[in-house]
C-alpha cells in the first residue's frame, strides 16, 4: 500500500510518498546520519499507483521511499533506474523540477 501527503507553500507543491509499512521506520546511513520517515511528513492518504502517477505529474517537488513507490514511478517513466538510491535496503528517490 502507498500513502502519500501534499505540502504547499506558495505555488509550489511538495509531494511525499512511501510504502505504508516504512511510516515509523527510522534509516540508518553509513556515515551515521538517520532519516525519519514520519508520519506527519508522508501520510494523509492511501494513494493507488494511478493517483501517485498524477501526483507526481503536478508536483514541483517530490520525496519517494520503498519498494513499491519506486517500482510504480519506474513503470510511469516518472523515475528512472538511475535515479534510485539503496539507503538500508529501501529504495528512495527524489523530484526537482526547474522552471
Amino acid at each position: 500500500m502507498i500513502v502519500s501527503k501534499i505540502h504547499k507553500r506558495g505555488s509550489e507543491l511538495l509531494l511525499a510518498a512511501c510504502d505504508s509499512e516504512l511510516i515509523g521506520k527510522t534509516l540508518k546511513l553509513e556515515n551515521g546520519a538517520e532519516i525519519k520517515i514520519l508520519e506527519s511528513f508522508y501520510l494523509d492518504k492511501v494513494v493507488s499507483e494511478k493517483e501517485l502517477i498524477e501526483l507526481a505529474k503536478d508536483c514541483t517537488t517530490a520525496n519517494f521511499f520503498g519498494q513499491e513507490t519506486i517500482n510504480a514511478l519506474v513503470k510511469a517513466g516518472i523515475i528512472s533506474e538511475n535515479e534510485i538510491m539503496i539507503l538500508n535496503d529501501v529504495p528512495h528517490s527524489q523530484i526537482y523540477k526547474m522552471f
